[in-house]
């Protein structure tokens, strides 16, 4: 059946996504963006169009099955009874659709069983993937096998930069950038805030796309097709002065992360606290320490300027770098790369004084005897401890703006800015430290709150007094004279 339709139909990520279907090449794609760049209705439009003409059969998930209804199948179902006089080729049963080719079935994935017996499709699409588990996207890799062309399809919004999609699913690919226009099609060319990416294998194709790549948001460039909303474009605006990581996330589609609720760092805020915080030359170097090997050796790195505790970078070690030399070693380089020959003060967990059974060395004896070979260390290591709960509440304080001094985190702190903004707090006035298990080694670790741990032991010991002071005198009483410091 040869087929056309009015180009006004349609965004431009529909030309995209339409190019890679037709792509034998093209295994997965994987679309992510904010929450009014049209992923879903535009992939629903390549799914029910092609059906017209060619065997797409398509299973598409939902993470729960309650959500189905009033989401992806209502705008298949609402995408094929407007095609006018091309509706009446689909029959729409419940959760179901027959196509004059194949059909469209609709089902929640609460089941893991239910990824089952998929071989049969030609397409499986993955609604709001960030809702599904990794193992859901693996066993569907495993079984969509035995016919030409099968496709994995996705799409999401980047809420959290440490969920698994960013971790599997993308950062362990090399990635190169393709055209925002294909070539030929004017219409195709997506906004300049939006990306397209190809993997090194070439199997994987990675779109990112906006409120700006949809026309029925911000109209069409000719002006002559789409919709200028006005409230919606209003609201976004609004959002990027009041909520940057808001605005991040559901406007430009870009990874943030977001908060739900009883965090530990209750009074830190990404739009108050991080900014533009630069390494400054003559200041003295301060670097804190947590000691896990997964995910990683957290390290910071500040400086005190006058009233203000400035968090200019993060080290995260992972392996291979993830003991005590290793992990010494990325802070020697990173600050031999800023031309540094100053002493470095280090802050960090009381337990890595402990020496072992194996060679009576400590974590940090050996840790220091790296950073020694370029620097002078001056190690600043608390007997014990503070306390979590305590030191938790005083430097909430400061965040609050409560005491005579302020912290700043560098918008270049992506990590710890995450699990500053999303670490829990547990019921007894603790940092919650859930666990998770790694899908590939079966090793299970706490996922977050050991950037904060180190942030812990360099202010509590670095402001001692002050920190002490409100121990015995109670919540806001840390508000005496301010002793400068280096």
């Amino acid at each position: 059946m040869n087929l056309e339709f009015d180009h006004r139909l349609f965004n431009p990520l529909y030309w995209h996504i339409e190019e890679a279907l037709q792509n034998s090449d093209i295994r997965k794609i994987l679309v992510m963006g904010g929450s009014s760049a049209s992923k879903t209705y535009t992939i629903a439009q390549n799914s029910v169009i092609n059906s017209l003409s060619e065997d797409n059969s398509t299973i598409v998930f939902r993470k729960e099955s309650t959500t189905i209804n009033d989401s992806v199948y209502a705008d298949f179902k609402s995408i094929a009874l407007s095609l006018n006089e091309y509706s009446n080729f689909f029959i729409i049963q419940d959760k179901k659709i027959i196509t004059p080719s194949g059909k469209f079935r609709f089902r929640g994935l609460d089941d893991s069983e239910k990824i089952k017996g998929i071989s049969q499709y030609l397409r499986v699409y993955f609604n709001e993937l960030s809702q599904f588990d990794y193992n859901d996207w693996e066993e569907a890799q495993r079984r969509l096998r035995g016919r030409p062309n099968q496709k994995l399809i996705a799409d999401w919004n980047p809420i959290d930069e440490q969920h698994w999609i960013k971790k599997e699913l993308i950062d362990r690919e090399e990635w190169a950038d393709l055209s925002l226009e294909l070539k030929g099609n004017r219409l195709s060319k997506l906004d300049e805030s939006s990306y397209k990416r190809i993997n090194d294998k070439g199997d994987t194709l990675l779109i990112k796309v906006s409120y700006k790549d949809n026309y029925w948001i911000v109209g069409s460039p000719c002006g002559e097709y789409g919709y200028v909303d006005r409230a919606a474009i209003t609201n976004f605006e609004r959002m990027r002065t009041a909520n940057p990581n808001d605005y991040r996330i559901y406007a430009l589609g870009e990874w943030g992360s977001y908060r739900t609720g009883g965090e530990f760092w209750k009074s830190f805020s990404v739009n108050s606290h991080v900014g533009n915080v630069s390494f400054m030359t003559e200041k003295t170097v301060h670097l804190a320490v947590d000691i896990n090997r997964m995910p990683y050796i957290a390290q910071s790195l500040w400086q005190i300027n006058g009233v203000e505790i400035r968090q200019f970078a993060e080290l995260p070690a992972r392996e291979p770098h993830n003991d005590a030399t290793g992990a010494a070693r990325l802070v020697s380089n990173f600050l031999d790369g800023l031309g540094y020959r100053d002493v470095v003060y280090l802050y960090g967990d009381a337990s890595g004084n402990t020496r072992t059974a194996v060679d009576n060395r400590s974590f940090f004896g050996v840790y220091t005897e790296e950073l020694k070979k370029r620097f002078r260390v001056d190690a600043r290591i608390m007997h014990n401890n503070p306390s979590v709960s305590m030191s938790g509440e005083w430097i909430n304080e400061i965040y609050a703006g409560n005491m005579p001094f302020n912290i700043r985190i560098s918008d270049r702190c992506n990590e710890s800015s995450i699990d500053y903004n999303t670490v829990k707090a547990a019921p007894d006035g603790t940092m919650l430290k859930q666990k998770v298990t790694d899908p590939k080694t079966g090793v299970s670790y706490e996922k977050a709150g050991h950037l904060s741990d180190a942030k812990r032991y360099f202010i509590c010991k670095a402001f001692e007094n002050e920190y002490r002071y409100f121990i015995n005198r109670g919540r806001g009483a840390g508000t005496r004279a301010y002793t400068k410091k280096d």
